[in-house]
Order: structure tokens, then sequence, then C-alpha cells
């Protein structure tokens, strides 16, 4: 028998594209807990977030997060991108050290835990933006906002239905 083991797929690393996660090796009704662990930075507060998810594995030791629902856990339901948004604050600390961006990438810890002991741990980065996306804070003349331009015309980011028209997008964000 293989060695139970986290499977992650990301066809992207923007923050709003899901995510396959699944668990390999397992036994047949083997119960398994998947744990999140993120830090979020806002200004110099940093903040510890978890997710967890108690799953049983098909009768081939599979556990699919797109096709399962949670045994228990910090949601309800079937939703492979559950532990995701189901993230809560465990603690708060003050960083003097470092003021973080907001739009900084985000690493997120995913455990695998069988009987309380970490069998398996993978680490995964996420963007709030592309790389191809160049972000200009705006502050003149009474505009305030930010620019958004993308620096390469991407066919998988068009404004036109023409094939033969490869166009990129630019955006403003207003504040007010």
């Amino acid at each position: 028998m293989e060695k139970p083991q986290l499977q992650i797929h990301m066809e992207s690393p923007l923050l709003d594209r899901p995510v396959s996660i699944r668990v390999t090796g397992l036994s047949g009704g083997q119960n398994v807990t998947l744990r999140f662990q993120r830090k979020s930075y806002w200004g110099s507060t940093i903040y510890s977030m978890e997710s967890h998810g108690t799953y049983m594995a098909d009768e081939e030791g599979v556990v699919d997060l797109q096709q399962i629902s949670p045994i228990e856990g910090t949601y309800k339901g079937i939703d492979g991108m559950g532990l995701f948004w189901s993230l809560r604050i465990k603690h708060t600390e003050e960083n003097s050290k470092e003021v973080f961006t907001k739009l900084q990438p985000q690493s997120l810890t995913i455990l695998l835990e069988n009987d309380g002991k970490v069998i398996d741990t993978k680490i995964i980065t996420r963007k709030w933006i592309d790389d191809d996306v160049i972000r200009t804070p705006v502050n003149e003349k009474g505009v305030v906002g930010t620019f958004f331009m993308l620096t390469i015309p991407r066919q998988d980011l068009r404004l036109s239905s023409s094939e033969d028209r490869k166009v990129g997008f630019m955006s403003f964000l207003l504040l007010y």
C-alpha cells in the first residue's frame, strides 16, 4: 500500500481560482483530518488563521474535497474550497519590524493528520494579482485610486470576442 499523501492541483496561483485537493494512499473508510494554517498581514498586525475538516476515505482510499463533505470541521457540505473560506482567526500579534502590503502573496500550509499526527504537509502560495499586471497608485488633482494595467497581451484575458485580436485590459479602482 502506498503512503498517504496530499495531492494539490492549481491551474493558476491567483486567489480567485479553484484549487483541487485530494488525499490518496488511505485505507477504505479511514478518517483523516486536513488542517489549513496561514498568516494574514494587515499593516503591522499579523493574524494567525486556521480551518480544518475530518473526512472519511472512499473504498479506494481517496479523499477528494470536491466530492465529499467533512464529517466534522469549520464548514459543512460538499465544497472543494470550504477549507479556504472557513479560515478563522486563532490569534493576532503586532509586528513592529515590517509593515506588509495588502496585495502580497499569501502562503498557506496544508497539513494531513491521522490520529493527531502530521503525516504529510504542503505549502502553496496564492496571489492577488497576476505577475503580468502593474499596479500604480494614483493621487492627482483630487483623483485617488489605483490603476491596474496588463503589461503584455494575453489570450486568456480578452475584451473582444474576435479571435484575431489579442487585447489586454486596463482597470482603474477609485477610492471614495
